[in-house]
């Protein structure tokens, strides 16, 4: 999966494919979201506050994993 680098203070970078949201935080942990449908990850990777928008559409709907790297 492709990550795209982002500007927030505790995301360094997402991604997306087939439903998977694919987090990379400033800490170097990456997480997988999954069922996050393509238009989701299109509005996160667009909107101006990133970790907003994580903690509000992200985090608390979708069961998510941490990556094993």
């Amino acid at each position: 999966m492709i990550l795209k680098l982002v500007h927030s203070t505790h995301i360094d970078a997402i991604g997306w494919e087939e439903n998977i949201l694919r987090i990379k935080f400033t800490d170097g942990s990456i997480y997988d979201y999954e069922g996050v449908s393509k238009g989701t990850f299109a509005r996160f990777l667009n909107t101006k506050s990133k970790g907003h928008f994580f903690r509000r559409y992200i985090k608390p709907k979708y069961k998510h994993k941490k990556h094993s790297k």
